[in-house]
């Protein structure tokens, strides 16, 4: 999904690109995206809406929505390669 492929030819070492993606992904769901949620509760409960907060939440929006995007390409090219 991330390699945008689902062969990846090394020479020196031998990598499981299945399970690459699966990482990066659960990274995605598990760090980028509570990391986000998180910015914003904190900001909204103690009203500091500052310059780094603001930079903190675009990062990680433009990571989660790297990650969606990335996610939605590769299922859609396996269901129409289904076709």
């Amino acid at each position: 999904m991330f390699t945008g492929t689902d062969e990846f030819e090394t020479k020196k070492l031998e990598i499981d690109v299945a399970k690459f993606n699966i990482y990066l992904l659960n990274e995605f769901m598990f760090e980028s995206l509570p990391q986000m949620v998180l910015i914003v509760i904190n900001a909204y409960i103690t009203g500091t809406f500052d310059t780094i907060t603001k930079t903190s939440i675009v990062i990680s929006a433009i990571i989660v929505g790297n990650g969606l995007y990335r996610l939605v390409c590769k299922m859609l090219l396996y269901i129409f390669k289904e076709c």
